[in-house]
């Protein structure tokens, strides 16, 4: 009996060891990433002004949305790591939309006549309200977009305060979104 008894305390002892490190880990690398995205070197300098059609409506420059907190979100109605992201995005926008923060959502899809159904459609799913771009392939030229999803987080004054690339756990969103406002 006691040689079972060891046996189960060892494993146990592993088990709460193994558990301490996947927590280390994780928490590490949350860090880590949230810290990313101000490594980029465009971080301080001036984010490029574009035009774009909206989804719904005329054109809206990115210097419509001077004096906001503007996390612009380059994305795909074909990109599933864009689709996980949305609801995160969502409800950020919900949570500090009264401290002056915005997505500005910005499609990549090629421009085609099924882009606006397909466009439409992903909005309708997701019941989602920020304002939709469609991007000619200026903006990502612009804003150097190599992959999506890419945001980019523009402070008040129009500048670069960070950039991600690729799926970001909202939690990051949330730190980089807090520490502009």
């Amino acid at each position: 009996m006691s040689i079972e008894r060891n046996t189960l305390l060892k494993y146990l002892a592993l088990g709460i060891v193994a558990l301490g490190l996947a927590f280390g880990y994780f928490k590490y690398r949350d860090n880590a990433l949230a810290n990313l995205g101000s490594k980029d070197p465009r971080v301080g300098s001036e984010a490029p002004d574009f035009t774009l059609r909206k989804f719904a409506g005329p054109t809206a420059s990115l210097s419509d949305f001077r004096g906001d907190l503007v996390l612009l979100d380059f994305w795909s109605t074909t990109c599933g790591p864009c689709e996980r992201q949305m609801p995160h995005l969502k409800s950020l926008e919900s949570e500090f939309a009264d401290d002056g923060f915005r997505v500005v959502s910005i499609n990549t899809d090629p421009p085609q006549r099924s882009r606006n159904r397909n466009v439409g459609h992903y909005l309708e799913h997701w019941d989602l309200e920020f304002d939709v771009l469609l991007d000619d392939g200026r903006a990502q030229a612009a804003y150097d977009v190599t992959r999506i999803p890419t945001m980019v987080l523009v402070d008040r004054d129009g500048r670069f305060a960070r950039v991600y690339n690729g799926f970001t756990q909202r939690g990051v969103l949330r730190q980089g979104i807090r520490a502009h406002l």
